[in-house]
Formats: structure tokens, C-alpha cells, sequence
């Protein structure tokens, strides 16, 4: 029925030659999901038609510090030189439909599916590659000097 999930199976079996293992019980929860995903995408599709959806959204405007990676030299030696990775910033906004779009419209005649749909924005800013000839030991405490999200 899922060419898809045949080739997997396929592939791992090939793969595992030499062991047994029981694919039935992948292939029918595969299978089920499956089901189950086009069965929701079916009953959206119907209440479009019908005139029955309703737009919900999630209005969304995160800032997130990214991991510093600190990669030394020797790593029982601070004074030793060591790069300094700093990931940056990660932000993620939400670009919302108004809800005025939806109101009179009739859904029945929506040509593009991304018409009724927010978009999210992810960004990545700040990044820095910080080289520390003198190691950890010359800044005195740690890396605690480092400005962060100032794009210095």
C-alpha cells in the first residue's frame, strides 16, 4: 500500500541479513500513522469545504541564547590557547494571518493552501568564532567578560 514503507523495510532487512527481526509489527504501526495522517488531512480538506474551519494561531517572538562552545588545546591547561565558539542568537517569530482575512471569505474557494496557514520566521544572528592565544587563564574569570548577544 506505502511503497515507501516497503523500501524501508527492504533496506533494513538487507541489512540486518544475518539476525532475525519481525518487521510486521513496524509495518503495521507505519501503516496506521499513515492512515491515521491522511484520515486528519481528509477531515480538514472536508471542513474547508463545508465552511467549518476555524483559524487558530499561536502568536510567537522567542529569543534564545545559542551554546558556547569552548574547544581547548590541552584540556588540563587554562593557560593554553583554545577556541571560543559562540552559537549566537536564535530568535523564532510568528508572522500571523489577521484574523479580518478569514472573515467573509468563503474557504471553499482558496486556491493556495499556504493562504491558510501563519508563517514562522527563524533567524540566527551574533555568531562568533573567538580565538584565546592565552587561553581561559588571562581574562582572570573564565569567560564570564564575554558580551553575549550584543554583536561585539
Amino acid at each position: 500500500m506505502f511503497p515507501v514503507i516497503n523500501e524501508v523495510i527492504r533496506t533494513l532487512s538487507n541489512a540486518f541479513k544475518s539476525e532475525e527481526i519481525d518487521m510486521n509489527y513496524y509495518h503495521e504501526a507505519a501503516t496506521e500513522k499513515a492512515l491515521e495522517f491522511m484520515n486528519k488531512g481528509k477531515q480538514l480538506l472536508n471542513s474547508i469545504k463545508k465552511g467549518d474551519y476555524e483559524h487558530s494561531a499561536i502568536n510567537m517572538d522567542v529569543r534564545l541564547f545559542a551554546p558556547m562552545i569552548l574547544v581547548p588545546e590541552d584540556f588540563f591547561d587554562i593557560k593554553k590557547p583554545c577556541i571560543l565558539i559562540d552559537s549566537g542568537i536564535i530568535t523564532l517569530k510568528s508572522v500571523l494571518i489577521p484574523p479580518e482575512h478569514f472573515k467573509g471569505k468563503n474557504l471553499k474557494s482558496v486556491t493556495r493552501a499556504s493562504n491558510l496557514y501563519d508563517r514562522y520566521e527563524c533567524g540566527f544572528s551574533d555568531f562568533q568564532i573567538n580565538l584565546l592565544p592565552h587561553g581561559l587563564s588571562s581574562q582572570g574569570d573564565g569567560i564570564s567578560w564575554i558580551s553575549r548577544g550584543c554583536g561585539t
